[in-house]
C-alpha cells in the first residue's frame, strides 16, 4: 500500500512540475507577444509622426525659399508636433556626405578609422577591399559594382553590420551622391575625416548651406521618442514633383524606422 501511495505521490509531483513548466512557457510567450505588439505599435507611430513632420518641413522650406530671408542662418534642426508626438527633424545636405562610389582609399581609410573606430591596418585593408569591390564585376560581362544604397557596404567582404551602423550617418550612395563631398556644408565630423585624409576643408559656409537647401538633395531624419526609446525615420529628398503628390519635393528613398544607437550627433545651424 505504501509503495502505491509513493508512486501516486510521485505522479502528482511530476504532474505539478509539468503544469508549472507549461504555465511558465505560456506566460513567457505572452510577454514576447506583448513586446512584439508594442514594437509594431511604436513603429506605426514613428512612421505616421515622422512622415507627417517631413511634410511640414517641406512646406516650411517652400515658404522660406519664397521669402528669401538671407539674414537668418539656415535651420538644420527643427521641431514639430504631429498629433501628440513631438518630432525632431535633422537636415543633412547630401553633398556634405561622403560618396561611397567616389571616395578614394585615403578618405575611406579615415572614415573607417574615425567613424567605426578601426585600427590603422584594419582600416587600410578594408578601404582597399572596398575599392577592389567597386572595380570588379559580379559576373563576366556584367556592369561594374556600384553602391546603390549604403547597405550595399555589407556586400563587401569583411564589412560587418556593426561597422555599417557606425558609418551609415556619414555616407551616401546611388544617384543622389555627388562626385565629391563639399566640405563647406559638411558636418564637423565629416570635415574632420576629410581633413585627416588630406582634403582641404576651408571654412563652413551658411550661405552655401542656404543655397543647398534651396534645391539640392537632402537627407532628413525624423527623430521620435516613444516606448522609452528614440527612433529615427530617415528619408532622402529631391526637389521636384514625383507625379504621385503635388508636393514640390519627393522622397527618393524612405528607410524603415529603427531604434537609434548611441548618442545623436550634433548639427550646425
Amino acid at each position: 500500500m505504501r509503495s502505491q501511495q509513493g508512486v501516486a505521490l510521485a505522479i502528482v509531483v511530476w504532474f505539478i512540475a509539468g503544469m508549472s513548466l507549461l504555465v511558465a512557457g505560456i506566460v513567457a510567450q505572452a510577454r514576447v507577444d506583448t513586446q512584439l505588439a508594442q514594437v509594431h505599435a511604436d513603429r506605426a507611430r514613428v512612421i505616421a509622426a515622422g512622415d507627417g513632420a517631413v511634410r511640414l518641413l517641406i512646406a516650411d522650406i517652400v515658404s522660406e525659399s519664397r521669402q528669401r530671408n538671407l539674414q537668418e542662418p539656415p535651420q538644420l534642426e527643427r521641431r514639430y508636433r504631429v498629433g501628440e508626438q513631438e518630432v525632431t527633424i535633422v537636415i543633412t545636405p547630401v553633398q556634405g556626405l561622403i560618396s561611397l562610389n567616389d571616395a578614394q582609399v585615403p578618405l575611406l581609410r579615415e572614415l573607417f578609422k574615425q567613424a567605426a573606430g578601426m585600427e590603422q591596418g584594419e582600416a587600410v585593408a578594408l578601404a582597399r577591399t572596398v575599392n577592389e569591390w567597386r572595380n570588379s564585376r559580379p559576373r563576366p560581362r556584367a556592369a561594374i559594382n556600384t553602391f546603390e544604397v549604403g547597405e550595399d557596404l555589407l556586400r563587401v567582404g569583411g564589412f560587418s553590420r556593426g561597422d555599417f551602423d557606425q558609418v551609415r550617418d556619414y555616407v551616401v550612395a546611388g544617384r543622389m551622391a555627388g562626385e565629391r563631398t563639399v566640405p563647406m556644408i559638411a558636418s564637423p565630423e565629416v570635415r574632420q575625416i576629410l581633413a585627416a585624409s588630406g582634403v582641404p576643408v576651408g571654412n563652413p559656409s551658411q550661405a552655401a548651406i542656404r543655397q543647398i537647401l534651396a534645391g539640392s538633395p537632402l537627407r532628413v531624419d525624423a527623430i521620435i521618442k516613444t516606448g522609452g526609446r528614440e527612433w529615427v525615420r530617415r528619408q532622402w529628398l529631391q526637389e521636384g514633383n514625383s507625379g504621385v503628390t503635388d508636393l514640390p519635393w519627393h522622397a527618393m528613398r524612405i528607410e524603415p524606422p529603427r531604434v537609434m544607437r548611441g548618442k545623436r550627433r550634433k548639427t550646425d545651424g
